[in-house]
Formats: C-alpha cells, sequence, structure tokens
C-alpha cells in the first residue's frame, strides 16, 4: 500500500507477521493475502505488532455471509478489477 506497488481491500493486516497465501482470479490477476496472525511467546500483540495495514477499502465479511456463499472482500476486488 505505501509504495503505490498494490491496493489493499478487506480488514486491516494482522500486523508484521503472517504466512502469505497467493489465489488467481478468473482474470488472471493474483491476490497475495495473509491468513494468520502471531503473537509474542508471553502471548501478546505488543507494539512491535503495530496494527497492521489499513486497505485502500474496508469491507468486513461476516459468517452469514460465507455461509451464503458471499464474499464480500472478493467481489469488491473483482468490481476493481475489472
Amino acid at each position: 500500500k505505501y509504495s503505490d506497488i498494490g491496493y489493499l481491500i478487506g480488514e486491516n493486516t494482522a500486523g508484521i507477521c503472517g504466512e502469505i497465501n497467493l489465489m488467481t482470479l478468473p482474470s488472471g490477476q493474483q491476490v497475495y493475502f495473509t491468513g494468520a496472525k502471531y503473537n509474542s511467546i508471553a502471548g501478546s500483540t505488543g507494539y512491535y505488532f503495530i496494527k497492521g495495514v489499513t486497505p485502500h477499502v474496508q469491507i468486513k465479511n461476516s459468517v452469514s455471509n460465507i455461509k451464503k456463499n458471499i464474499d464480500l472482500p472478493y467481489e469488491c476486488a473483482i468490481k476493481y478489477f475489472q
């Protein structure tokens, strides 16, 4: 986000750590995201984890939407990249 090499859609990132996942969209474009949050050995998320990166477009999905096969961040990304 801060280097203007990507466009973030969804919720704040978990912080400075996370396993990177890759998904290829039907258009052929690739989306990278983290699906994990890590705590310190003591179990806290001190300042070194900061607060993550705030996306350009904040969209929060819900369990009820997922149960209905609705993925709001994904749908927003598809619209953005069309």
